[in-house]
């Protein structure tokens, strides 16, 4: 793993190592808050538990071996989400306020609970960290509310409604600019999709 990967691994853990050093409770004195998201239980709690437990456990790291990061030590809060939308939310609204400026950042590793923050963590001048998550396009609407597009996710999330028939081209990496050019074309081009494996 070169580049960006490397980098955002890095920060995670970082984010992590700092977290697993301090109290659970709060943000102490003096450190850079980093607010967690977590599932280890739920429909990906095998998944959410080994990278949690791997992010905290290099938060720790960072605090101990090296003082923290340029001398400040990290400090975090996990909230259980059970990777449920609704229980990120409220996961959400809870650390952000467990310190005076809010978390430094928030990777909350779910395409559905990042949706559903889209719109919050820009208002409240928190970062989101959502690297590897695709294209992601949001529109206003006059007639559609935050509430009417939070349930279209969570029927996209729980399988009951089929997105697939919306992708129309599908090409390997390699013909990535055949791609574009259907894509540009805008000849029966829905979605077009790049395979990268």
């Amino acid at each position: 793993m070169r580049g960006w990967k490397t980098r955002l691994l890095l920060l995670l853990a970082a984010a992590g190592a700092a977290a697993a050093c301090l109290p659970a409770s709060a943000q102490q004195a003096g450190t850079q808050f980093v607010g967690i998201l977590g599932y280890r239980v739920g429909p990906y709690g095998a998944n959410g538990a080994a990278f949690f437990s791997g992010f905290i456990d290099y938060l720790s790291l960072v605090n101990e071996r090296d003082g923290g990061i340029n001398g400040v030590k990290l400090s975090w809060e996990e909230c259980e989400t059970e990777y449920n939308n609704t229980k990120g939310v409220e996961c959400y609204e809870r650390v952000k306020t467990m310190s005076p400026t809010g978390p430094t950042a928030i990777h909350p590793l779910s395409t559905g609970i990042t949706y559903s923050l889209i719109d919050k963590a820009p208002a409240d001048k928190i970062p989101l960290i959502t690297l590897g998550y695709g294209e992601i396009q949001v529109f206003g609407s006059c007639i559609y509310t935050f509430k009417d597009f939070s349930k279209a996710l969570s029927l996209v999330e729980k399988r009951k409604v089929d997105l697939m028939p919306l992708i129309t081209h599908k090409f390997p990496l390699e013909q990535g600019i055949d791609a574009f050019k259907v894509l540009l074309s805008r000849e029966n081009a829905q979605k077009v999709l790049i395979q990268i494996s």
